[in-house]
């Protein structure tokens, strides 16, 4: 099966009653025939077993582990009050969690999407992807000019996955909006749930289609609204 129409969640956080509303959104209201998580489903102030429950239990949705979902497993970084315990999970959600890999491969018309979350660039790749300076790399960067690989990260990712034919490179960690074009890739973000002063809570749809982007935002738990709509 080859995806055409698919919603992507940005880094979760425990934010379970954003995730449950986009949910309804993206099946209800977008009809996306795929539904991606680009991990970091752990570690927020809200309900991390809700939130586990409601991706394990969608048979749209696609995720891949970010570095707090495998910190929790490790019992790394417990300290912030705000940190997921693992004892607090019950056993199906452990074993989700566990089994989330860290990358997927999945079919678009145009070859491949890589789903991954990110964790593994570095900060030369980051600043290349929003803008290349330390100054561009904490905001959001919507930019569709053809852009040639400069950092070393960047191009390895690149000549890694020429062979698979990927065309969308779909990631999460940082907390802004990303869309841009590297010598004819596509590198996606579509910001998170985790509410924070400089972070875009939202998500987004691809429309492979159309084709399109369409970024939104969700200035509260319950509410949707149209950001930016990105003509490809």
């Amino acid at each position: 099966m080859s995806y055409k129409k698919i919603g992507i969640l940005g880094d979760i956080h425990t934010s379970h009653e954003r995730l449950e509303t986009a949910l309804n959104y993206l099946h209800q209201e977008a009809v996306c025939d795929l539904i991606l998580c680009v991990g970091d489903i752990v570690d927020g102030p809200d309900d991390a077993e809700v939130c586990c429950e409601l991706l394990r239990e969608d048979p749209l949705v696609v995720a891949v582990s970010g570095n707090h979902d495998r910190w929790c497993l490790q019992g790394h970084r417990r300290e912030p009050s705000t940190a997921t315990q693992k004892d607090d999970l019950s056993e199906e959600n452990v074993d989700y969690l566990d089994q989330l890999p860290v990358h997927r491969l999945l079919p678009i018309p145009q070859g491949q999407l890589l789903l991954f979350h990110g964790d593994a660039l570095d900060r030369p790749a980051w600043q290349e992807l929003y803008g290349g300076s330390a100054e561009t790399e904490g905001r959001s960067t919507i930019d569709l000019s053809v852009a040639t690989a400069s950092s070393e990260q960047i191009r390895s990712l690149l000549k890694r996955w020429a062979d698979a034919s990927v065309r969308w490179f779909v990631l999460g960690h940082k907390h802004r909006r990303l869309l841009r074009c590297i010598e004819g890739h596509y590198f996606l973000n579509p910001g998170a749930f985790r509410h924070g002063r400089s972070y875009d809570v939202g998500f987004c749809v691809l429309d492979l289609q159309a084709p399109s982007v369409t970024f939104y935002d969700m200035p509260q738990i319950s509410t949707i609204r149209q950001a930016r709509h990105i003509k490809l």
